[in-house]
């Protein structure tokens, strides 16, 4: 078994250990059921795992540290649960990660620097926490391929001046609702690709 799709369900309940068994999945999607409990740890010891979807659901507790293990992951979203704490540092070492998707839940503290230096990265969602902190300087740095970021809702605070540059492919930027401050950067108006700014 390679594929577990088991979405738009009313799968109540824990996911059972014995799915870690399923040394070959490469997809799991379990979104739009009532799944509760703490996010399964075993979900990154699947070494063949590529995309993981578990939005929509009842989730608790803390994104797993275990998720770092997860190599091959490409997509993780987890949207609209109710994860709560901070986004861990180990998911900077997914490094063939494209889309991390964490929007809708309760996470709180400050965003991993080490989530910018994905160099494969195209859309970060994390719209809706209580995430707070500044930007890092020349955030898309490391961001090559970054074609959306999606920040609203959030605690985040500071200038947003020097943070876009290298975002050549960058064309959603959404940043509405938070607490920055000072000048519009006009680094954006170097942004060719972008079609969507909301601030």
């Amino acid at each position: 078994l390679n594929s577990f799709d088991f979405r738009y369900n009313s799968f109540t309940g824990r996911l059972p250990q014995e799915m870690a068994r399923l040394r070959r999945l490469r997809y799991i999607n379990l979104s739009f059921n009532k799944f509760s409990g703490e996010v399964p740890s075993w979900f990154g010891f699947l070494p063949n795992l590529q995309y993981l979807f578990i939005a929509n659901n009842s989730f608790t507790g803390s994104l797993p540290l275990s998720l770092s293990n997860a190599s091959k992951l490409e997509v993780l979203n987890v949207q609209f649960n109710q994860l709560q704490g901070n986004i861990p540092q180990e998911i900077g070492n997914l490094g063939k990660l494209k889309i991390l998707n964490l929007q809708g839940n309760q996470l709180t503290g400050s965003m991993p620097p080490a989530v910018f230096n994905i160099s494969s990265l195209q859309r970060l969602s994390l719209t809706s926490n209580s995430i707070s902190g500044i930007l890092p300087v020349n955030m898309c740095f490391n961001l090559p391929k970054i074609q959306a970021i999606f920040l609203s809702t959030n605690q985040f605070s500071g200038q947003i001046q020097s943070r876009f540059k290298n975002c050549s492919e960058l064309q959603v930027l959404a940043l509405s609702i938070n607490k920055f401050s000072g000048a519009i950067p006009g680094e954006i108006g170097n942004l060719t690709m972008l079609s969507i700014i909301s601030l």
